[in-house]
């Protein structure tokens, strides 16, 4: 982790943007760099598959989540543990999980509240080690959530305005020198639109007619003269608007590039009142993978290259040119079409046409571009055609991978650009290339002056306890101090560790199955006092105690509404009142036929023996009546008893105790282990502590104190073979995080797991059963998110057709063992 982290700060992007690129063999530094920023601190994306794109509220959101890192989308081994949430239209996380993440994949659901407000829901994913970055790295995907229960709710707003940005290729335009110039069109909803315009000189004389199409994607060529602006003149649904394009430049350099030419890209740089070009570097790279390097050796001001794109990785490729002092000049990106870099899902069912309840048998084929079997790790839903409505060219995998996670900004209908090979499709991605801003890569990104320390969130395996000690109750005035963990999950652990100067610390790699409990506890370094023989626990922990914890906790990463998300695809308003349609029925069917779709049991009696009330909000006693209680409020003058050892004092039978606050000690007569201790198992809210932290805790958060001896300290097993005392504190009072209670020195809470996903509910209507008798009227008919191929890249699966019939869409997704996205579909029905 340490080497990880140091490369990370003193890295390539460093040497990239300094005099030490100042020297000879640019090129070769440019690569060494790279390649030791790719294997040694890979990029991580997240990506998630729906069961549906859109829900109504009092559904299950089903999804599986998939995590790879590097330039080849390899399985992430960075982190384990994914965040994944839902965010309201008010941008309040209202549900979150943690997922873990194993072989590159994870799995789990939402129950979506039927009390939530209805409208646009983000649903996004990140790692812990994806919050150093912008948000932009993160997926975020918005999510239509609809109440069932209203009317049709309304299309989005109409027109009002639009706006055109434009882009030069390559960064500059530059008088003498033609250009080409990309546009984009977009409408006040964010939508691309078609215009048509001219561009005109300052004394309005015409130069070029302008154009967009699909998506609001246009391009036009411009040389400029010198001493001349230019504007565009454009008209959309009858409102003529003028725009300034960006002013030229009287001397300065351009960057062209085109695959006109099948399986190659052709270069174009030239200069105007730079001088020569010697020395100046091309660099190309894909995620972060060197893919390209030229010195231009001659004292030209122009040159062309041609790069072959057979060994470049399909993908947008990021062209850069250097001075020869390692400062960028120009920059362009392109996107590579490399069919083997492909994989292909066949999707087959064991008959064309089926009828209400009926077994449907699927067979899945993955094969890479030879045809050869493709290993993978897949998803795949199943939904009726009638009510879920799919947009055509969607968010995928596939799109999201080697397109969107790349880009700066929103792109409608990213599945078009990975349609059939057509001319248009291929013109429409060049467009795109040309006007969106790169976001992902930056050869000028600074990392002057960032040490070790200065990154807020490191990698995760498993999940991180952090927090820092101060004087107690002076939650400014840190601490240096010893800090001891205790776990109490299925298996007992225990660490220890120092904090740093400020009393910060940070314990890594805990992997929580369930809701864990877990003890921390703080003593300042020891002063030099020796800590007495007889208490063996207590000198592990030896010091002064009067300390607090302040723990870090799991937080959100803040919310940012104008963050890159996915956009919802609004497929009409005839489609969303089938789905509407359908979510009404399947709700009145839930209130009519309530639990009838869930495991029932049979009916049993309990029978058990009374337990005592616990006062001040205590519940779940892992016993059922201690053999003595003592409660604070019933004992006189409590309040002045300087540990819990003397407000106990004479008030429990068998209890002796020996010395004076706070060296004191305690045993209950007629209770010795085999090892001759006669120390009893000391506990505060269920966990185990020292005598010494048991009698620091301060007498005014304690609501009882429950003495068990005999068989009713059995449940502790051999740790309670000298008895035990449990102490409870009072769960009305101030909370730390995970509902922790902070007491000297010592912090008891429990800490949230992994999440546990649910299973999805599958009808098997070849057995008569009594729920069989509910109408089927199911959206999702399927949910399968652990698909594995086999040594022939195959796997199969089967599911029952609802009472609508059997028209239905099959949509699988995933990733191959070696990074390769794939997405299937098939469709059965009218």
């Amino acid at each position: 982790m340490e080497k990880l982290l140091r490369k990370f700060l003193t890295g390539y992007l460093l040497l990239l943007v300094t005099g030490l690129w100042a020297q000879t063999d640019l090129a070769n530094k440019a690569r060494t760099a790279l390649k030791t920023h790719t294997e040694e601190l890979p990029t991580e994306k997240a990506y998630l598959h729906t069961d549906k794109p859109h829900y109504a509220l009092g559904e299950n959101l089903w999804f599986k989540a998939y995590l790879c890192a590097g330039p080849q989308h390899l399985p992430s081994g960075v982190s384990n543990l994914l965040y994944v949430e839902l965010i309201n239209p008010s941008h309040v996380v209202v549900a979150s999980r943690y997922i873990e993440i194993s072989e590159g994949a994870g799995v789990g659901d939402f129950a979506l509240d039927r009390a939530w407000v209805d409208g646009p829901y983000l649903l996004r994913a990140y790692t812990n080690y994806m919050r150093n970055f912008p948000d932009g790295y993160f997926f975020q995907r918005e999510v239509q959530l609809f109440d069932s229960r209203k009317p049709t709710p309304p299309g989005p707003g109409g027109f009002s305005d639009y706006s055109l940005s434009f882009m030069p290729e390559g960064g500059d335009l530059v008088t003498g020198i033609p250009s080409q110039i990309g546009i984009k069109a977009v409408n006040n909803l964010g939508e691309g639109i078609t215009v048509e315009g001219k561009i005109v000189d300052e004394t309005g004389t015409l130069v070029t007619a302008v154009k967009t199409y699909r998506f609001g994607l246009g391009v036009f060529n411009l040389s400029p003269a010198p001493e001349k602006t230019y504007e565009c003149e454009v008209t959309h649904q009858g409102m003529t608007k003028k725009f300034k394009l960006p002013t030229p430049l009287s001397q300065g350099l351009t960057l062209q590039l085109n695959q006109r030419v099948a399986k190659q890209i052709s270069v174009q740089v030239r200069s105007v009142g730079t001088g020569s070009l010697q020395g100046y570097v091309l660099i190309g790279q894909v995620r972060g993978q060197s893919v390209f390097a030229y010195t231009h050796p001659s004292a030209e001001d122009k040159f062309n290259l041609s790069i072959p794109t057979d060994s470049i990785p399909e993908g947008i490729a990021q062209f850069t040119l250097f001075k020869p002092n390692g400062e960028p000049v120009c920059e362009r990106l392109v996107f590579v079409d490399n069919p083997k870099d492909r994989g292909k899902l066949a999707i087959s069912a064991d008959k064309t046409t089926y009828g209400p309840r009926q077994k449907v048998n699927i067979g899945v084929q993955a094969s890479d571009f030879a045809g050869g079997p493709l290993f993978g790790n897949f998803s795949a839903t199943v939904t009726d055609r009638n009510s879920v409505y799919w947009s055509k060219n969607g968010t995928d995998i596939r799109s999201y991978l080697l397109l969107q996670s790349d880009l700066q900004g929103r792109i409608e209908d990213p599945g078009y650009f990975f349609a059939e090979e057509t001319n248009t499709r291929k013109q429409l991605l060049d467009m795109l290339m040309l006007t969106q801003g790169w976001r992902r890569f930056s050869w000028k990104s600074l990392m002057n002056g960032v040490k070790m320390n200065d990154l807020a969130f490191l990698p995760e395996q498993g999940f991180s306890i952090s927090g820092r000690t101060t004087k107690l109750n002076q939650p400014k005035a840190s601490v240096k101090a010893d800090v001891m963990i205790s776990v109490f999950g299925k298996e007992f652990s225990s660490d220890k560790m120092s904090t740093d100067e400020s009393g910060k610390f940070r314990m890594m790699g805990f992997n929580f199955r369930d809701s864990t409990k877990v003890n921390l506890q703080a003593a300042k370094l020891n002063t030099g006092r020796k800590p007495k023989a007889e208490d063996a626990n207590r000198q592990s922990m030896a010091g002064d105690r009067d300390v607090s914890i302040v723990l870090d906790g799991i937080e959100s990463a803040p919310v940012n509404p104008k963050a890159q998300f996915s956009l919802y695809a609004n497929e009409g308003q005839d489609k969303l009142k089938l789905f509407l349609n359908s979510s009404r029925e399947l709700a009145r069917l839930d209130s009519i036929f309530a639990g009838i779709w869930t495991i029932n049991l049979e009916e049993f009696t309990v029978r058990s023996q009374r337990k005592l009330p616990t006062p001040y909000g205590v519940t779940a006693l892992p016993y059922t009546q201690p053999s003595w209680r003592v409660t604070p409020d019933s004992i006189p003058n409590s309040s002045i008893a300087l540990g819990v050892f003397d407000l106990i004092r004479g008030h429990v039978p068998g209890v002796q105790i020996k010395g004076s606050f706070p060296d004191q000690i305690l045993t209950l007569r007629g209770q010795f282990s085999s090892t001759g201790s006669s120390e009893p198992l000391f506990l505060v809210d269920g966990n185990t502590v020292d005598a010494g932290t048991f009698n620091s805790t301060p007498v005014s958060d304690v609501a009882f104190v429950d003495v068990l001896v005999g068989t009713k300290a059995a449940i502790y097993g051999i740790r309670g073979a000298n008895g035990a005392i449990a102490l409870w504190t009072r769960r009305d009072g101030s909370r730390n995080r995970f509902g922790a209670v902070d007491l000297n020195g010592v912090l008891n809470f429990k800490h949230p797991g992994f999440y546990k996903a649910r299973q999805f509910y599958s009808p098997n209507y070849d057995k008569k059963l009594p729920e069989h008798d509910r109408p089927d009227n199911r959206t999702t008919l399927h949910w399968s998110p652990t698909l594995k191929t086999d040594e022939k890249g195959m796997v199969q699966f089967n599911f029952y057709t609802s009472d609508k019939g059997g028209d239905f869409d099959v949509i699988i997704e995933g990733l191959s063992r070696n990074g390769i996205p794939v997405v299937g579909r098939l469709s059965v029905g009218k």
